[in-house]
């Protein structure tokens, strides 16, 4: 199965947020984050669930409220 990536550039963060996810030369979202970011984006609770190393921890920072 072919699965589409998304970039990190499109999924609307902010200026601050993604100049960081660049500095961390991260480029594309896991698929747990494409799906998640722009949930919270719009003010949404969620719960998601993925398996090790599809980067939940590495995105504590960005789904933060005083980032956004």
């Amino acid at each position: 199965m072919i699965r589409r990536l998304t970039q990190f550039a499109k999924l609307k963060l902010s200026e601050p947020t993604l100049k960081a996810v660049e500095k961390m030369e991260f480029v594309y979202a896991t698929e747990i984050q494409s799906k998640t970011i722009p949930l919270l984006l719009h003010g949404k609770d969620i719960i998601g669930q993925a398996g090790t190393g599809t980067g939940k921890t590495v995105d504590n920072p960005v789904y933060s409220p005083f980032i956004f």
